[in-house]
């Protein structure tokens, strides 16, 4: 008896989601935010950027979102 080869396919793997629009998809947005003044010259004490603040806090929110779903 001959072996038989196996045929391989190649499939993409988010194929069946191809077909989502821009509408749903994440995009960063541009906000304008008014930052208080204490909280600007505490970053600049801290020679940190508001923006990697509030970006970083935002991670965290999300990070303990994803967090309490898992545990429900």
């Amino acid at each position: 008896m001959k072996k038989k080869k196996a045929k391989v396919t190649l499939v993409e793997q988010y194929a069946e989601y191809a077909e989502i629009g821009d509408m749903y998809t994440s995009r960063w947005k541009k906000l304008d935010l008014l930052i208080p003044s204490n909280f600007r010259m505490l970053c600049a004490i801290l020679q940190v950027k508001p923006e990697k603040i509030l970006m970083d806090l935002c991670g965290c929110c999300a990070i303990v979102i994803r967090m309490q779903r898992k545990s429900r």
